[in-house]
Formats: structure tokens, C-alpha cells, sequence
């Protein structure tokens, strides 16, 4: 097989059931019979300031936060998941997965998650209540990132071979896939849903298009032609603006998904890597790689609201549900938590 070195949210009544939900921990008995709340009202974001840096060492680079509050963060060099559970910000070796893990992923439901192992051609399939990998879903190619439909009734996983597989959970199989229009060899970066699932989107890179793909009728719609090389997506809570940062371009694009149209470019001053929206929708965080920075923008205005001095090399961005935390994993050897 082909190598590269890619990595290469208060309502009266509510208050005592958020409080014993806050409470809650993935390990605590009963998880699996608690209710789902929606927390939708509640979510807010983080006020953009570091309340603490943890030591992580062999390469942080993907994470992700369940519902419960607890943070996985892949690490490169060490076929593990690091482990913490917040408001706690302290790292065990949690989970031992496969190998090169580039990408999490939870459940909706928190109770399980996804890793994309990128040099053992799987995705893990991690037990959360028990930090163990249970499972692995083969696929052909090195997958990179791996992402959750708001169902939780389908997994998308792109990879090296200018593939997005759809898996289908429930049988741990590849149910589907379509191909992008990149160079062999070179990783898909960025996916994405659209607010309901319906549609998921998908950065091409070396390309410089976006992948529009119907998830109800297993097609692709069209091909954007952002420019430039994207790396983290995101889409408006309407639906009508696509959010990318440009690799090349050190640029945050604004697309309109109405008029196909490119309506901002906002310098960034160096390469970024991820982007996500804050839970509220009121803000992008974009990760300026090169620079050691997370940006954060006013989703609305594209004004810059502040600037995250992180150091190293900052990778992928994850939020806690209620959008009071951010974390941010960092390449050079630690994780930020951002309130």
C-alpha cells in the first residue's frame, strides 16, 4: 500500500435536570437509560480566551467532546486516544486504538465513537462507557477524517484514494462511495453536514472544489469550485453560505450555496487548517496553522472578534455541546482549552 506523510445553553423546570445532566458521566451506571435533552436554546460560545494548556505529548491532532462532557484527542504517534472529561481538563492514555489516528468522532448519543486510523485502513469503533476500541470497519485507502450524521444513522470516512465511504453503523460495512476530483495520493480534508443531514459537504483540496452530496438520495449534486485548497468547512444554520479555509490562499472564503457565487475573502495571514462554527452559530473558529493561532470570526459580519495565541501548530477544533469550552488539539505537543 502507498505511504505519504500526510500528518503527516435558564428555563424554569429545567434547572435541576441540566444540573444532573451536567453532572453525568459516560462511566456513571444507568448512562444508557438517561434521557436526551435538547440543549438547543442553551448553547452559547466560548469567550475566546485560554484557561488552560495540558501537556499531550506524540502528536495531538484530531478531538472531539461527547454530549457527556467527555474529550477524546487523537495522537499521532502513539495509537491512542488521549482522555478527558470536562470541566476537568487533565489527559489519561484512554483509549488504544490503530494506527497513525487522525480523526474522532462521537455518536450523538455519546456512546460510542469513531476513529479514523489512518495507516491500519480502518475506522475504530470505540465503546466510550468502556474507553475501548471494540471494533474496526475496514476501508480500502488511508482514511482522514470521519464524521457522524445527526441521525447517527450513517458514517461518512474520506481516504487517500479520492474516496468518501458511507458505512452503515449498525453493520460495520461500507454501504456506498463516491469519488472526488484530486490527485491520488493527496488526503480529502474537511466534511461536513448541513444543518438537518441532508446534505454533506466535502473539501476536495488539491482540487480547490467542495463536494455537495445528497445523503437522502445517495448522489452528488455539484461540485463547487471554491478555489484555492480547502481544508475545514462548515455551512450556515440556513444553509446558504459555505464557510472554507483556504490552505494556499490564507484565506477564511465566505460561498454562497444560493448564487454559487465567492461573496468574501478575509486574509488570514498564514495556512489554516480546521474550521468549525461555534454551537451557537454565532462565530467560526479557524485554526491558522503556520501562525500558531486560532482566529475567531463573527459568523455573520466575517469581522474578527479576537485572536487565540496558541503556539505550535493548532489542528483540529472541537466544542463542548453548550459551547462553554473549546479544544483545540495542538501538532506540537499539547491540547488548549479555550472558555
Amino acid at each position: 500500500m502507498h505511504r505519504r506523510s500526510y500528518v503527516r445553553v435558564i428555563v424554569p423546570g429545567f434547572v435541576a435536570l441540566l444540573a444532573a445532566f451536567a453532572a453525568c458521566d459516560d462511566h456513571a451506571p444507568g448512562l444508557t437509560d438517561s434521557p436526551i435533552v435538547d440543549l438547543a436554546a442553551l448553547t452559547t460560545h466560548p469567550g475566546g480566551v485560554v484557561s488552560a494548556t495540558q501537556p499531550l505529548g506524540q502528536r495531538p491532532f484530531g478531538t472531539a467532546v461527547s454530549r457527556h462532557g467527555v474529550v477524546y484527542v487523537t495522537r499521532l504517534d502513539a495509537e491512542s486516544l488521549g482522555r478527558a472529561k470536562l470541566p476537568h481538563t487533565t489527559f489519561s492514555d484512554g483509549v488504544t486504538v490503530g494506527s497513525v489516528p487522525t480523526d474522532v468522532a462521537f455518536t450523538h448519543d455519546g456512546k460510542t465513537a469513531y476513529v479514523a486510523n489512518q495507516f491500519s485502513d480502518n475506522v475504530g469503533v470505540v465503546d466510550v462507557g468502556r474507553d475501548t476500541q471494540v471494533d474496526v470497519i475496514p476501508v480500502i485507502g488511508d482514511p482522514f477524517d470521519v464524521i457522524v450524521a445527526p441521525d447517527d444513522q450513517t458514517i461518512f470516512v474520506s481516504t487517500n484514494v479520492d474516496t468518501v465511504y458511507r458505512i452503515d453503523p449498525v453493520s460495520k460495512t461500507v454501504v456506498a462511495k463516491f469519488g472526488l476530483p484530486t490527485e491520488f495520493g493527496v488526503v480529502l480534508i474537511g466534511l461536513t453536514f448541513n444543518r438537518d443531514g441532508t446534505l454533506l459537504y466535502a473539501g476536495t483540496r488539491a482540487a480547490g472544489t467542495v463536494i455537495e452530496y445528497s445523503v437522502t438520495a445517495n448522489v452528488v449534486l455539484r461540485t463547487i469550485p471554491v478555489g484555492g485548497q480547502p481544508q475545514g468547512v462548515a455551512v450556515s444554520p440556513d444553509g446558504t453560505e459555505l464557510y472554507v479555509a483556504d490552505e494556499t490562499g490564507f484565506q477564511l472564503l465566505v460561498w454562497s450555496l444560493t448564487t454559487n457565487t465567492l461573496t468574501a475573502a478575509v486574509p488570514l495571514g498564514g495556512s489554516p487548517f480546521d474550521l468549525k462554527l461555534t454551537p451557537d452559530d454565532a462565530q467560526i473558529y479557524v485554526g491558522v496553522r503556520t501562525s500558531g493561532q486560532v482566529q475567531v470570526f463573527d459568523r455573520v459580519t466575517q469581522a474578527l472578534v479576537t485572536t487565540i495565541a496558541t503556539g505550535g501548530a493548532p489542528r483540529r477544533i472541537a466544542f463542548d455541546r453548550r459551547g462553554r469550552t473549546a479544544v483545540i488539539a495542538n501538532e506540537a505537543g499539547w491540547v488548549d482549552f479555550v472558555k
